[in-house]
C-alpha cells in the first residue's frame, strides 16, 4: 500500500481545493441552522450548534452508485453547508460539486452508471430522470411522470406505475413506452440490482425477485438480488456461516450453493464473484477484504487491507474507503489489480443515535461498528463519559433502536449496554441498564425501558413481565424500593403521580409524604394511560380508532384541558416538543408553548427524536441532519397565566320523551334533553362557560343493566336524539365540562321505553271440575311479557270478580291449579269463571280476557 499512499496526499489537497473553489464559483447558500415559525411567537430562539462528533470505528457508508470511472465523495461540511462532488478515477479530477441537505441526501444524484450521472429532477407534470454525459457535458432526459423509478441508465428507465398492484414500464430515451409483460397483479414493485444489460426488482407477489433483459424485455425468476455482468446472487447468513446462492446469468437454468465461512453480512459482488469485510477487530481500525471460493466456501487471498467500506460498481469493480486516520481514502479496485487510490474522504461524521439535556450538560450517543461510547460536549470538545467504577469510557448497546441509547436526568445517566440478559426468559426484552453520577454507579435489568425520572431522583423498572405489581419506583442511586404499581407511573422530581379511574395520584417520597389527587377528565372510550407529569402539567394518553390521542391537563385547575394534535410529544417546561417523522430517517423539530393560544414553531429538523432539558429551562436538543448537535433554547415561550376558576357545571334539570313511548312503528327517535350552568364559587374568579357534554347510553330489553361503551364526546348541544327499536328501553346520563376542564359528575339516569303494541292474549281455557280445577292462559308481545293478572267469579254473572293478591303477578304461563280455599267455595253444580290481562316489560297492558268458566262436579 506504500506506493499509493504518496499519491493520496497530494489528492487531499487538490481536492479540498477543487471542492471550496466549486462551492464559491456557484454561489451555492449555506444550509440554515434556525427554525421556521409556524405561528409567529414572540421570538426566534437562541441556538447552539455543537460541532459533529467524527467516528472512532468503521463506516458502513456507501459513496458510490455503480462505476468505477466516476466515484462520488461522502458529504464535507465546508462553513457549515455539506456538499459532494464526482471525481474522475482515471487522474482524481474533481468534475462536479453539489449541495445537499443532509448526510444521506445525494442532491438529486440517482446514481453514477459508467461516465453518466443519473439526476432525479422535479418536472412540471411529476419528475423527470436526467442523464448527463460527464465527460462532454451534454444532458439527455425521460419523462416519468409520478411514477417509481425502480432502475435507470443512460438511454432507458425501468418504472412501477400505479400503487397496489403496480404495472412495469421500460421507458427509452427515443420516447417509447413499453408494458413489461408478466404475472405482477397484486404486487409491490421494489428496485434492487441493475446494471445497462438488466435490472432485478422485486414481485412481492410472488416472494421472488426478478430480472428483466433490457434487449428483449424478457422476465425471468432469479434466486437473489445481487447482480454480476454474468451472475446473480443471493446470500444469507446464518448461525456460523453465510449460505450463497448464484446462477449462471445467460442461461438461468442451474442453481449453485455453498456455505460461506462467515457470519458477516457484509458480502459484495466482485467480478463475477463475491468478497467477504472481515470484521475489525479494535476501534477505529480498517479490515481485510478477501476474496470468497465459491467452489469450497473457503475465504482466499486479500485483496485490501484497511478497509472501512466497499461498494460494487456495475462493471464488476469495487469503490473501497480506506482507513487514513480520521480522514481516509477512496481507491478504485479491478478485479487482479491493486487498489488506486482516487481521491481522499471527508472525516467520517458520527451518526448521533440519543441526546441528552439536564441543565448545561450535554451527552451524546453514537452509532459505530464497534461498541459504541457516551460522549458529553465539555470544554468545546467532546469527550468519552467515564463510568465512575471502572473509570473507563461508559459503553452503550449498538444494537439499540433510535433515541433509546441514553436518559439522562439531574446528574444521574441512564445507558443500556446488554440485552437479553435473562436466558430464562427469551421472549421478553430483559436489558441490562447502568446508572451513573459523579460519585457511583449501579447497574439494574428491567424488562422494557426505564424510566429516570426528572430531576434524576428517581427510576422505574420493571422487575417481572407477568407479577400485576411489575412496576418498582426505586430511589436512582441507593436502589431503595419505594412503591410498586400495576401500570407505569410518571416520575417528578421525588413525586409519583399515577392514574386510576379518571383521578391523577401525586405522592411525594420525601418529606411528610403528601399526597395531591387531581380530576384528569379525560374522554377516553377505553381505560387511558398517564404519559407524563412535570412541574404544573400532565399529559395523559386516551385510546382512540387506529391510534391514539393525548391531553395536557393543568394540575392546577387553572387552564382548560388540552387535546394535543398528534401522537409523539413531550413535556417540557410550559411547552411541548412533537416529532413528526418525515421519511428518510428525519424528524421535523416543533415546540408548542401551553399558554391558551398555543404557539407553534418549527425549530428544526434532526435525524433522532429531540430531548427537552430536565433542568429548568425552557431549551430542547436534536441531532441536526449533519451530524452536529444543535441546543434551542425558547425564549418565545409564554407564561401561562393560571386562573382560579374550579368549580365544575351544574345540573338544572333534563327532559325529553316519556318514560314509555308509544308508536306504531318498528323504530322510534328517543329525545334527550338537559340544561347546566357554570357557577363560580366564593374567592373564585368569573367562569368560562360550559365547553361542552359527554353524553353515555344504556341499552337493554329492560331499564337493568350495565352502562355501555356507547358514548358522545364533546358535545356543543343540549339535546341528543337516538333511535330505538320497539320492545326496548333506553337511558341517558350526561355530564358537562367547562372551558377550564372542570368537570360534573354523571346526571341521574333518565329512561324511556319504546312500545309499539301492548300483549296480545293469545289463550285462555279453563277445564276440571271434579278433584280440581285448571285454568291456563298466554299472550305474546315484541318486548316481552313480564306477567299476567288473573281474576274469579263464582256463581252468576251479576256477581263481582275477584282479585287475589297472589294472582296479580303471575310469571308462570303454565296451566294453573287453584287452591282448595276456592275450591271449597264452589258447590257441586256451580260455575266458576275466570278472565286474565298481561302486561309487558315496558308496562303496556292488554285488556282483560272473555270469561272462561267450568262447572263443578
Amino acid at each position: 500500500m506504500g506506493e499509493h499512499r504518496l499519491r493520496t496526499r497530494a489528492l487531499i489537497v487538490a481536492v479540498a481545493v477543487a471542492v471550496a473553489v466549486a462551492v464559491v464559483g456557484a454561489g451555492l447558500a449555506m444550509i440554515p441552522t434556525t427554525g421556521t415559525s409556524a405561528s409567529a411567537p414572540a421570538a426566534e430562539p437562541s441556538t447552539q450548534v455543537l460541532p459533529p462528533q467524527y467516528q472512532q470505528g468503521p463506516v458502513r457508508e456507501t459513496w458510490s452508485s455503480g462505476s468505477s470511472k466516476y466515484v462520488v465523495t461522502p458529504t464535507a461540511l465546508i462553513d457549515g453547508a455539506g456538499y459532494r462532488t464526482i471525481v474522475r478515477a482515471s487522474d482524481g479530477a474533481v468534475v462536479r460539486s453539489f449541495q445537499v441537505s443532509s448526510l444521506v441526501d445525494r442532491g438529486g444524484l440517482y446514481r453514477i452508471s459508467g461516465d453518466h450521472a443519473v439526476w432525479l429532477r422535479a418536472a412540471g407534470n411529476g419528475r423527470k430522470v436526467a442523464f448527463e454525459d460527464l465527460d462532454t457535458g451534454t444532458m439527455t432526459e425521460i419523462q416519468v411522470g409520478y411514477d417509481k423509478v425502480l432502475a435507470a441508465h443512460p438511454g432507458w428507465v425501468l418504472t412501477a406505475r400505479g400503487g397496489h398492484g403496480p404495472t412495469i414500464h421500460l421507458l427509452r430515451s427515443d420516447g417509447s413506452d413499453t408494458k413489461v409483460d408478466g404475472p405482477f397483479e397484486g404486487s409491490t414493485a421494489n428496485g434492487f440490482d441493475s446494471d445497462p444489460t438488466g435490472a432485478i426488482f422485486d414481485d412481492s407477489m410472488a416472494g421472488v425477485p426478478r430480472l428483466i433483459d433490457i434487449e428483449t424485455g424478457a422476465v425471468s425468476d432469479v434466486p437473489g438480488h445481487g447482480l454480476t455482468p454474468s451472475r446473480v446472487f443471493r446470500w444469507v447468513a446464518n448461525d456460523a456461516t453465510t449460505k450463497v446462492t448464484w446462477v449462471d446469468r445467460s442461461t438461468l437454468d442451474q442453481t449453485h450453493t455453498v456455505d460461506v465461512q462467515t457470519r458477516s453480512s457484509q458480502l459484495s459482488t466482485f467480478g463475477n464473484g463475491l468478497v467477504a469485510l472481515e470484521e475489525c477487530a479494535g476501534s477505529g481500525c480498517g479490515a481485510d477484504l478477501r476474496l470468497v471460493n465459491l467452489e469450497t466456501g473457503e475465504l482466499g487471498e486479500t485483496v485490501a487491507g484497511d478497509v472501512l467500506a466497499v461498494s460494487s460498481a456495475a462493471d464488476g469493480a469495487l469503490v473501497l474507503k480506506l482507513a487514513d486516520g480520521q480522514q481516509g481514502e477512496i481507491a478504485v479496485l479491478q478485479p487482479g489489480g491493486q487498489p488506486q487510490v482516487v481521491a481522499a474522504a471527508a472525516p467520517s461524521i458520527a451518526a448521533v443515535e440519543s441526546v441528552g439535556l439536564s441543565g448545561h450538560r450535554v451527552v451524546a450517543g453514537a452509532r459505530t461498528a464497534s461498541p459504541s461510547t457516551l460522549s458529553q460536549y465539555q470544554d468545546d470538545q467532546w469527550a468519552p463519559v467515564t463510568d465512575p467504577a471502572t473509570s473507563e469510557p461508559l459503553p452503550t448497546d449498538r444494537s439499540i433502536s433510535t433515541g433509546d441509547v441514553l436518559q439522562l436526568a439531574g446528574e444521574v445517566l441512564a445507558a443500556r449496554v446488554d440485552t437479553d440478559v435473562d436466558p430464562e426468559n427469551p421472549w421478553w426484552a430483559d436489558d441490562l441498564w447502568r446508572l451513573t453520577w459523579p460519585a457511583g454507579s449501579r447497574d439494574v435489568v428491567s424488562y422494557g425501558p426505564v424510566d429516570l425520572g426528572r430531576l434524576g431522583k428517581l427510576v422505574s423498572l420493571r422487575l417481572s413481565p407477568g407479577d400485576a405489581d411489575s412496576f418498582v419506583v426505586q430511589d436512582a442511586r441507593t436502589g431503595k424500593e419505594l412503591r410498586r404499581t400495576a401500570s407505569r407511573p410518571a416520575l417528578d422530581g421525588t413525586w409519583i403521580w399515577e392514574l386510576s379511574r379518571g383521578v391523577l395520584t401525586g405522592r411525594d417520597t420525601a418529606g411528610s409524604g403528601s399526597i395531591k389527587r387531581v380530576q384528569a377528565g379525560v374522554d377516553c372510550q377505553k381505560t387511558p394511560w398517564l404519559e407524563d407529569v412535570r412541574g404544573r402539567w400532565a399529559l395523559i394518553g386516551c385510546p382512540a380508532y387506529l391510534g391514539h390521542t393525548l391531553h395536557v391537563i393543568d394540575l392546577r385547575g387553572g387552564l382548560r384541558n388540552w387535546r394535543v394534535p398528534g401522537e409523539d410529544w413531550q413535556l417540557g417546561n410550559d411547552f411541548l416538543y412533537v416529532s413528526d417523522f418525515r421519511g428518510d430517517w428525519t424528524w421535523r423539530v416543533r415546540a408548542v408553548d401551553l399558554t391558551a393560544e398555543h404557539h407553534s414553531q418549527v425549530v428544526g429538523e434532526s435525524t433522532v427524536p429531540a430531548t427537552v432539558d430536565d433542568g429548568s429551562g425552557r431549551r430542547l436538543a436534536y441531532a441536526d441532519l449533519f451530524g452536529r448537535v444543535v441546543v434551542r433554547t425558547l425564549d418565545w415561550v409564554g407564561d401561562p397565566a393560571a386562573r382560579s376558576d374550579r368549580t365544575a357545571p351544574k345540573l338544572l334539570g333534563t327532559s325529553g320523551s316519556p318514560r314509555v313511548l308509544v308508536t306504531s312503528k318498528w323504530k322510534a327517535p328517543v329525545t334527550f334533553r338537559w340544561r347546566y350552568a357554570d357557577l363560580a364559587s366564593a374567592g373564585e374568579e368569573t367562569p368560562g362557560g360550559v365547553d361542552s357534554y359527554r353524553v353515555r347510553l344504556r341499552l337493554r330489553d329492560t331499564a337493568r343493566g350495565g352502562w355501555s361503551d356507547w358514548y358522545h364526546y364533546g358535545l356543543k348541544r343540549t339535546y341528543l336524539s337516538v333511535p330505538v327499536d320497539a320492545g326496548r328501553t333506553i337511558c341517558f346520563q350526561v355530564r358537562a365540562k367547562d372551558v377550564h376542564g372542570n368537570e360534573s359528575w354523571w346526571s341521574k339516569a333518565r329512561c324511556t321505553s319504546v312500545d309499539r303494541l301492548p300483549p296480545r292474549l293469545t289463550r285462555s281455557s279453563a277445564y276440571g271440575g271434579g278433584a280440581s280445577i285448571y285454568f291456563s292462559f298466554g299472550a305474546r308481545d315484541e318486548s316481552g311479557v313480564a306477567s299476567y293478572h288473573v281474576q274469579y267469579r263464582i256463581g252468576a254473572s251479576s256477581r263481582p270478580w275477584v282479585s287475589p293478591w297472589a294472582w296479580r303477578r303471575i310469571e308462570d304461563r303454565s296451566p294453573s291449579r287453584f287452591g282448595n280455599e276456592v275450591f271449597r267455595r264452589v258447590a257441586v253444580g256451580q260455575r266458576i269463571c275466570f278472565r286474565v290481562k298481561a302486561t309487558d316489560k315496558v308496562g303496556r297492558r292488554s285488556g282483560w280476557s272473555a270469561a272462561d268458566c267450568v262447572t263443578r262436579r
